[in-house]
């Protein structure tokens, strides 16, 4: 196809009705949502030219683009899906009844209205049809990008979500999507369809073509992989000429700013260092060149550093914002024990340059004899991140024993302020103010490289926060044993410290003088305590006053009460020790390790 083919905005009085319009709710500034940048929310600043339809023989877009997997929706789903609109389980279905009024926020929730404009209605329509090639279901995907633009192109209305970065590249995928299939030949458009999914492709890939609007980070993954869809369904023309020099310059930018060179997620969560991964695979090409051929590197490094993010049960570690499971993952390809090494063998994950460290048990072995500490201290940018310098995740005899909070949601209420402090998390904070992600400065990695001492595990690292105090942590982990931490504080001021332990869900503290007891699956015990003397002790679980406190992730906006240790030691520059234990000969190894160590009963 040439140049000349294809066909700027010229349609008679809907052309014209599509330039004012787009004009009208361009000049429109709205309401940025938090963390999206402004542009996020506007409208393409110029006319969108409409491309001409093409013809080839076979799709360009595959299923998979869309992650619609044959089996991921029943027919129910889909029936449903058509006439009521239902992203999460937390929210009752909302009519679905064109004209749709796309500006609705009927729950006031930020989510609801990004998938609502992500047009995830059409995900269980798309999936029954890749699965059975029903033009019924695509049909009804079509009317719904259809309404869309008619709402927005044709009607010049507007919504806050409505060309959000990552909406605006989901929403483009489906729309390249839709359109392959009419090219290929697999279903045929009206007339009027054909018209405003034009009009509404040439508007995204103006809106993906601005470099302003191209979000640095896991969103960015889906505006680049918007445009390249509809690209290179519409052909290198008109504003997709030299589409592809362009994805391969913002991919390059975006892949440093997701995995650093040792294939780690920047963005503080294993949730979404797996969601990158997915994302970027789709530009992967190990026999490539240029950024591609960079791509599936970096990645091949990433699926190697996966496995060791998730718990042997299956459980993903609930750092930053996440949830969620990886059951099926398989071990890294290099790993030190083996089979024959037996149980004496332990696997260290020295991730300290990214902001990680792992200590567990071999792959081999058994998971209800399975241990896993992991240990975190990243801080890239605000982008998932909580305040959990230094806090850590601790699972023994296939048990999950310490929990951190994980993903609540992504609302401006208490409960989402709260799982981002410093008491939502197993490490230090202060009893008179909350510690926030901005009381520190990026910093990269806060650890040390682990080391080991006999059959026992060193971990390292430390925090600055401004102004207030510096955290200086050693954990030292004999798996089955014990688990010592030590916290050096030093503060130019007299503080209250407080030092967090986060139970694990399921489990609850009866209290022992000072120390708690937490009994354990199998008969077995876990003592608490603090080794420094001055320190009081308290517990709470499923708090609300007089703050939120004892709160661990069980879905999107919904979280469990979950018990959680809190030892309060004065002073200025000091140190709080705690001792986990399991039986009294380990307390007594732990004992004598902190004696070796460190001077704990010292403030």
């Amino acid at each position: 196809m040439t140049k000349a083919q294809v066909r700027w905005v010229a349609i008679g009085g809907a052309a014209a009705l599509l330039v004012v319009a787009l004009a009208v709710f361009a000049s429109r500034r709205m309401s940025s949502p938090r963390g999206a940048p402004a542009a996020a929310t506007q409208a393409p600043t110029a006319p969108a030219r409409v491309f001409a339809p093409r013809h080839y023989a076979e799709p360009l877009v595959p299923s998979s683009d869309l992650e619609l997997t044959d089996d991921e929706h029943t027919e129910d789903d889909a029936d449903s899906a058509a006439t009521s609109f239902k992203p999460r389980e937390d929210r009752p279905a909302w009519k679905l009844e064109p004209p749709i009024a796309w500006d609705a926020d009927p729950f006031k929730d930020r989510n609801w209205q990004f998938q609502l404009h992500s047009l995830a209605m059409v995900r269980p329509l798309l999936a029954r049809y890749a699965a059975t090639a029903d033009s019924a279901r695509y049909h009804q995907a079509v009317a719904f990008a259809v309404d869309w633009w008619r709402f927005h192109g044709e009607q010049g209305k507007q919504a806050d979500y409505s060309w959000y970065d990552m909406a605006t590249g989901k929403r483009a995928t489906i729309l390249a999507y839709l359109l392959d299939r009419a090219f290929a030949g697999k279903e045929k458009l009206s007339e009027a369809e054909q018209r405003s999914l034009l009009a509404m492709a040439g508007a995204h890939v103006t809106k993906l073509r601005d470099r302003k609007f191209i979000v640095m980070t896991n969103h960015g993954l889906f505006q680049i992989q918007g445009v390249a869809s509809l690209c290179r369904v519409l052909g290198d023309v008109g504003d997709c000429e030299g589409s592809d020099a362009y994805v391969q310059k913002q991919l390059g930018k975006l892949l440093d700013t997701q995995f650093d060179a040792y294939g780690v997620h920047r963005e503080h969560s294993p949730q979404y260092h797996r969601l990158a991964i997915q994302a970027l695979s789709r530009f992967a090409q190990p026999q490539g060149t240029g950024v591609y051929k960079e791509i599936a590197q970096r990645l091949e490094l990433a699926r190697a550093v996966f496995p060791w993010l998730v718990f042997p049960d299956g459980r993903l570690a609930t750092l930053g914002d996440t949830e969620g499971e990886a059951p099926d993952e398989p071990p890294p390809p290099s790993r030190k024990c083996t089979e024959k090494d037996g149980e004496a063998c332990v696997e260290v994950g020295d991730f300290s340059k990214s902001g990680y460290v792992v200590v567990r048990s071999p792959w081999s072995r058994p998971k209800r004899d399975a241990f896993m500490l992991i240990m975190t201290g990243m801080y890239n940018r605000s982008t998932h991140k909580h305040a959990d310098d230094l806090s850590f995740e601790l699972m023994e005899h296939g048990e999950l024993l310490l929990e951190d909070s994980g993903k609540y949601a992504y609302l401006k209420d208490k409960m989402n302020k709260h799982v981002h402090t410093a008491r939502a998390h197993t490490t230090v904070g202060l009893a008179d103010r909350e510690i926030v992600v901005g009381d520190a400065k990026a910093y990269g990695s806060a650890l040390e490289p682990p080391e080991r001492d006999g059959n026992v595990h060193v971990l390292r690292g430390q925090v600055r926060r401004k102004k207030l105090f510096t955290q200086t942590r050693r954990v030292d982990y004999a798996p089955g044993r014990y688990l010592l931490i030590d916290d050096e504080l030093n503060s130019p001021d007299a503080r209250e410290f407080e030092s967090y332990v986060h139970l694990a869900r399921q489990l609850e503290a009866k209290a022992d003088g000072a120390a708690f007891i937490v009994p354990l699956a199998g008969g077995r015990r876990m003592r608490v305590e603090a080794l420094s003397a001055d320190c009081k002790s308290s517990q709470a679980r499923g708090q609300n006053e007089p703050q939120l406190q004892g709160w661990v992730t069980k879905a999107y906006r919904e979280m469990t009460p979950a018990s959680v240790l809190t030892f309060g030691c004065a002073g200025k520059d000091r140190h709080i020790t705690l001792l986990l234990s399991f039986d009294e000969s380990s307390r007594t190894e732990g004992l004598a390790r902190a004696a070796k160590t460190r001077v704990a009963s010292s403030p």
